[in-house]
């Protein structure tokens, strides 16, 4: 008998290990499609915004220099 209850309680842990598991997959694919939206939508203002810094950078480099 308690060989029976110790794998039923091993299945039950891969069980809940496999729901996290998928949860985890789920919101993670959430969180990609998501941020593939944002970069189609504002990727190249963010591009030109990190162009501008890097170029102020640069400015301020030369001036310290």
């Amino acid at each position: 008998m308690a060989g029976q209850d110790e794998q039923g309680l091993a299945y039950s842990f891969f069980v809940f290990l496999e729901i996290v598991a998928h949860r985890l997959l789920r919101s993670m694919v959430h969180s990609l499609m998501v941020a593939e939206v944002l970069f189609v939508l504002y990727g190249q203002d963010v591009q030109d915004l990190f162009h501008q810094l890097e170029q102020q950078t640069n400015n301020e480099t030369l001036y310290t220099n």
